[in-house]
């Protein structure tokens, strides 16, 4: 039986099969293209259209329609606190778990339509998502139709370590360091290919799930915003682009300005891709009265996005010391890192340290090394954070977290510990459980950290201060995480983080109305 995976990329998605042979090959979606645009375009209450054609046909007075990375996977980590800044259709709000299942239900029936019977999956995630992240792809791929069951979660970077390992004689035994710049996120990661390749074991994990090519592109997009007499560079990009807007309004009507922003996005992409190729660029910039040729060099592109690399670069760093283990090659991953920057960078930068710099085949790896993981290549992964309980410290007053797993740990885990009591006697507590990035086991500033959850143990009798309170903390191969409180003559506690399988009210409703929308084959 085929084995399948699926890249759920920030600007591209797509999906892979391991069949019989035992070869892993992308399934082309329906207009024969192996990479579908991650972008969707609510063309009526009931069609979407999803990939390329919501990029290159959508009408330019529907732009506010079409929903792309920045209210797709980047916003993945948030929740329903952040609606406000979710894409907003008709009045309703439309979550990224929402959006991503619609991309998710494209591949699938593009792979489908190919003669595919998409069951068992893999999707990827950044290594460095959080658990909201995590849960929410998971999310999507059940709202997409997905039984819970049979869907899995790797990262990026193992998945690609796992496409290397199969696709390189070179990379038995190896340690290598995973560079991994995609359209929306950045990961660098240490892994250990086994003598016989056909396992991938992850060192050592950092990175930033707010940092991509989808940044290169905004810079490009400010220094052609410069040229037609805008420049503001401290707002953040949302706001950047609505007073964008603004200034253009004054030198050109709407019905210009859709067609403008329209197709803005493929402007920027075209021109960085050819800057990749060539030492410069020409662009025309015609809005209203505005009318400007920009000749872009390569070196200038380089320039006004040195400190986007820089970053990328502080986080290889970072992690080579932290490991302080010797790498063998340097594996290039993500669409992003066909620049020509990033390459030259990371040999004048670290030299040998990274031995060979290898790319294979870096916009597809993830996915193809995803059905590799579908089809049975093992793999282990370390936590890219810590979790740990909210607790009380008497001696001083105030608050803590407790870690009970430890940043790069690695799972999947079960942790147990039973050094808890209640600081008086009561029938409840509340348990709170916290995501951080610190590797110490006492973390006392705690309203900077991340609570993931939080719920109510009633006892059901009273506790008090001299009985021992245990907790076990597990995370699973998927890096999902459960806790269970317990105590002697007391109900279990029980909380996790909502996992795909628990659809809530609101959740089903959602199921039911992805499962009634048409996604719109022939636009």
């Amino acid at each position: 039986m085929p084995s399948y995976g699926i890249d759920l990329g920030t600007t591209y998605s797509a999906i892979a099969c391991v069949d019989n042979s035992g070869t892993a090959t992308v399934i082309n979606n329906i207009t024969g293209d192996s990479l579908t645009p991650s972008v969707v375009y609510f063309e009526s209450e009931h069609n979407v259209v999803v990939g390329r054609d919501a990029v290159d046909n959508i009408p330019p007075s529907e732009r506010d329609k079409v929903a792309d990375a920045e209210y797709i996977k980047r916003m993945m980590h948030c929740t329903s606190k952040d609606s406000d800044q979710f894409f907003h259709y008709e009045g309703k709000v439309k979550d990224p778990t929402f959006l991503s299942s619609l991309v998710l239900k494209k591949l699938i029936e593009d792979a489908r339509n190919a003669g595919h019977n998409v069951q068992d999956v893999v999707i990827t995630c950044p290594a460095y998502f959080n658990q909201t992240a995590k849960q929410h792809t998971k999310d999507a791929a059940v709202l997409a139709g997905m039984d819970a069951n049979k869907v899995r979660i790797i990262t990026e970077p193992a998945a690609a370590a796992l496409y290397y390992a199969k696709s390189d004689p070179a990379s038995a035994g190896q340690t290598i360091l995973v560079y991994d710049l995609g359209g929306g996120t950045f990961d660098v990661t240490i892994m250990k290919i086994s003598q016989d390749r056909r396992k991938a074991e992850q060192i050592h994990v950092d990175g930033n799930p707010l940092l991509g090519g989808k940044d290169w592109d905004y810079r490009l997009l400010r220094r052609y915003a410069k040229e037609l007499g805008f420049e503001d560079s401290e707002l953040d990009q949302k706001a950047w682009n609505k007073r964008f807007e603004q200034h253009c309004s004054a030198v050109a009507g709407q019905e210009e300005m859709d067609i403008f922003f329209a197709g803005l996005g493929k402007v920027i992409e075209d021109d960085k891709r050819a800057l990749s190729k060539t030492d410069k660029k020409t662009r025309n910039l015609n809005l209203g009265t505005s009318r400007s040729s920009l000749v872009i060099t390569r070196q200038e592109f380089d320039d006004i996005t040195e400190d986007l690399l820089e970053q990328t670069f502080a986080f290889t760093k970072s992690v080579l010391e932290e490991a302080n283990v010797p790498v063998g090659c340097c594996l290039l991953v993500g669409g992003s890192t066909f620049m020509p920057q990033v390459k030259k960078g990371l040999q004048e930068r670290f030299g040998s340290k990274l031995g060979e710099i290898k790319e294979f085949q870096p916009n597809l790896a993830v996915v193809l090394g995803a059905a590799y993981c579908a089809a049975g290549m093992e793999y282990t992964e370390v936590l890219p954070h810590s979790y740990g309980l909210r607790c009380y410290d008497p001696s001083i007053g105030s608050q803590y977290i407790s870690n009970l797993a430890l940043k790069q740990t690695a799972f999947p885990v079960k942790v147990e510990s039973n050094g808890f009591s209640m600081v008086g006697p009561s029938s409840r507590a509340p348990l709170a459980v916290y995501e951080s990035d610190t590797t110490l086991e006492r973390l006392d500033n705690i309203d900077t950290q991340e609570l993931l959850v939080e719920q109510a143990w009633d006892f059901g009798r009273i506790v008090t201060p001299d009985e021992r309170i245990s907790f076990v903390l597990e995370i699973s191969k998927d890096g999902l995480l459960e806790l269970w409180g317990r105590l002697p003559n007391v109900p279990d506690a029980y909380i996790k983080h909502r996992l795909a399988g628990d659809l809530d009210d609101e959740a089903k409703q959602e199921r039911q109305e992805i499962a009634a929308l048409t996604i719109v084959k022939n636009y």
